[in-house]
């Protein structure tokens, strides 16, 4: 439990990061005024309260559907670490999924039965 909070507080924490320096970035692009007013200006620029809260709710949102994701596809546990995982569905009769074209998945399979 303990260890599920500390990743989701350090990935929401590096969403936040990504979007203040985009929005740090932007602040120094052609069309932004950073390069004229300076550093300290931009940053005081991109920190608000309104920049905050979008940033917590973006980030949010993103570690709930990268969380969705990362369930959904969660790979199986391997019950035989000596074999590679594509052998292993081959020598326990499972279906490949999209690697039926693997050579040396073809070769164990040949091999194996």
């Amino acid at each position: 439990m303990k260890k599920d909070i500390g990743r989701a507080i350090i990935e929401v924490g590096f969403i936040v990061f990504l979007f203040y320096s985009n929005l740090l970035m932007g602040e120094f692009a052609r069309s932004g005024r950073g390069r004229a007013m300076g550093l300290a200006w931009a940053i005081g620029e991109i920190l608000t309260p309104a920049n905050f809260a979008i940033a917590i709710a973006a980030a949010l949102v993103g570690y709930i559907v990268v969380e969705f994701l990362r369930r959904k596809f969660q790979a199986t546990p391997r019950e035989r670490p000596d074999l590679p995982p594509v052998a292993w569905r081959v020598a326990n009769g499972g279906r490949l999924g999209g690697n039926e074209t693997d050579q040396s998945s073809r070769n164990f399979a040949r091999n194996a039965g």
